[in-house]
């Protein structure tokens, strides 16, 4: 990855799955990812190495760090109390 990068799936409950480990990194000094999903427990991803309550550390590519650096909801146009949609970003950091 590299600068800001954007995956929406207000739809969806999972913006990413795999049953196999994913792993992330960059192409600079860092890089950023946003996640948009209908289901605030796996807005983010939902993989073999990163799920039920596993670190997002998991996440990373050796020599790279992923963190957790913002949750956001979305709007409750329906009105039934829980927001529509929930977008989760990451940091992606390549470690010195």
């Amino acid at each position: 990855m590299t600068g800001d990068n954007i995956l929406s799936c207000p739809d969806f409950d999972i913006p990413i799955g795999s049953n196999r480990g994913l792993k992330l990194q960059c192409t600079g000094a860092s890089a950023t990812l946003s996640l948009t999903g209908n289901y605030a427990v796996t807005a983010g991803f939902n993989c073999s190495n990163y799920g039920g309550g596993m670190p997002v550390s998991n996440m990373a590519a050796d020599g790279y760090s992923v963190e957790l650096t913002s949750t956001t909801d979305g709007p409750d146009d329906d009105a039934d109390g829980t927001p529509d949609y929930w977008t989760w970003k990451y940091t992606v950091t390549k470690n010195p």
